[in-house]
């Protein structure tokens, strides 16, 4: 991960929380990043009501598809683009958030010996 983005994760979990993880965590995590980049999709399982609501979304999309001209069908697939790499951004966040709160999990309950 770029060494911007990561301090940019850090920044905005301290604006939220209140903490100052930027001055001492890294989120030097090569295994789980791979794990993020390249197999989540994998590792998620769909339940009934994902596929309900993927069912009702190829319905709606079909329907809408059938009135686009080329340009628009273009067009709204340069939208999809777009939003798939919101969600991806959203989904990385969120991500990166949920180490960062594990690890502040373990600093805050480590038992002095």
């Amino acid at each position: 991960m770029q060494e911007k983005e990561e301090l940019n994760y850090l920044e905005v979990f301290d604006e939220i929380f209140g903490t100052k993880t930027n001055k001492h965590l890294r989120l030097n995590m090569p295994m789980l990043k791979i794990i993020f980049d390249n197999f989540g999709e994998d590792l998620y399982t769909p339940n009934e009501k994902y596929e309900q609501i993927l069912k009702q979304k190829i319905k709606v999309l079909n329907k809408l598809e059938e009135t686009f001209t080329e340009q628009q069908r273009k067009l709204f697939s340069e939208y999809n683009e777009i939003e798939n790499q919101l969600t991806e951004d959203i989904e990385q966040q969120l991500f990166m958030f949920g180490y960062i709160i594990a690890s502040k999990l373990n600093e805050e309950t480590k038992i002095n010996e």
